[in-house]
């Protein structure tokens, strides 16, 4: 018998200094291959990407659109001596506002207007 083989105490073989692997060790799991994407596959996950953004996009212009009607209001209710605004109030202001605006495209509201979006004129 040879000194540098035994049987350990957990039945692992030892040669040479070193174990042998138990028979019931559990092999290493696989890698999972990466499937390549079809063209197809690649388009649709791009057009649903660009809903998502569009829907995104629209979000923030109804918020910006939501805060600037609320900071209309804010002033107008600051100027009128806090009146209630109702929609039927807000309806009639903002035709009063478009026909402003069409009847004077130099006026003091055009020019805030476009003042404000960057597009250019004198406040």
């Amino acid at each position: 018998m040879d000194l540098n083989e035994f049987t350990s105490i957990d039945g692992a073989q030892r040669s040479d200094n070193t174990f042998a692997a138990d028979a019931g060790t559990q092999p290493a799991k696989p890698k999972r291959k990466r499937v390549k994407k079809t063209i197809d596959q690649q388009v649709a996950e791009a057009e649903e990407r660009l809903k998502k953004l569009k829907a995104k996009q629209r979000n923030e212009e109804r918020t910006k659109r939501n805060h600037r009607l609320i900071a209309s209001a804010a002033t107008i209710e600051a100027e009128a001596g806090h009146v209630e605004l109702d929609e039927r109030i807000a309806t009639w202001l903002g035709r009063v506002l478009a026909n402003e605006i069409a009847s004077k495209p130099e006026g003091e509201i055009s020019r805030y207007i476009a003042w404000r979006d960057g597009k250019g004129g004198k406040q």
